[in-house]
C-alpha cells in the first residue's frame, strides 16, 4: 500500500525533529550547553532549529536530515543565513545528516577566522564543512575568545 503525501510530510518532519533532539543531546555531552528545539520555526519563516540557552553560544543552527545525498541540502545555507541575520552576533550553521552516515556541519570561513585571530571578518561566502567534534571545537574556541574580550 502506498503511502499518502501527508504520511511522508509527517515522516519527514518526524526524522527532522529526530535529529534535532540528537544533536541537542551531542551538544550537551561535548559542550555541557543546553539546546532546545524551537518549536516556532514550524510556525514562523527563518527561525533556528535549536536554541541555546546560554545567549554567547555563537552559532544558530538550521538542521537537515536526508535520506541520500552529498553535502550540505540545496537551499539550507540561504535559511540558516536568514535565521542567524535576526540573532546578534550568530554565526550561521547547517548541520544535516544523511541515512548511515554521521552529522556534519556546514560553518563560514568568517568564524573559523574569528576562532583563530580574534577579529571578527566580515561574512564571507567561503564555507567548511566539518565533523561534529570540529564544530564543538570551534564553538569552544569562539566562545572563549569572545570572552577575553
Amino acid at each position: 500500500m502506498a503511502k499518502s503525501r501527508s504520511q511522508i510530510s509527517r515522516r519527514n518532519r518526524q526524522r527532522g525533529a529526530e535529529l534535532e533532539r540528537e544533536t541537542a543531546a551531542f551538544l550537551w555531552d561535548e559542550l555541557g550547553l543546553v539546546f532546545k528545539r524551537n518549536l516556532e520555526q514550524v510556525r514562523t519563516q527563518f527561525e533556528n532549529d535549536l536554541q541555546c540557552e546560554d545567549v554567547s553560544f555563537p552559532f544558530s543552527i538550521e538542521c537537515k536530515r536526508r535520506k541520500s545525498g552529498n553535502g550540505i541540502p540545496a537551499g539550507a545555507w540561504e535559511q540558516a543565513c536568514e535565521a542567524s541575520s535576526r540573532l546578534t552576533s550568530c554565526y550561521p550553521c547547517v548541520i544535516y545528516k544523511y541515512d548511515f552516515r554521521a552529522a556534519r556541519a556546514v560553518v563560514s570561513f568568517s568564524a573559523i577566522s574569528e576562532a583563530l585571530t580574534g577579529v571578527r571578518a566580515a561574512a564571507d561566502t567561503e564555507l567548511a564543512d566539518i565533523s561534529m567534534h570540529g564544530f564543538c571545537y570551534l564553538a569552544r574556541e569562539l566562545m572563549a575568545v569572545r570572552a577575553e574580550q
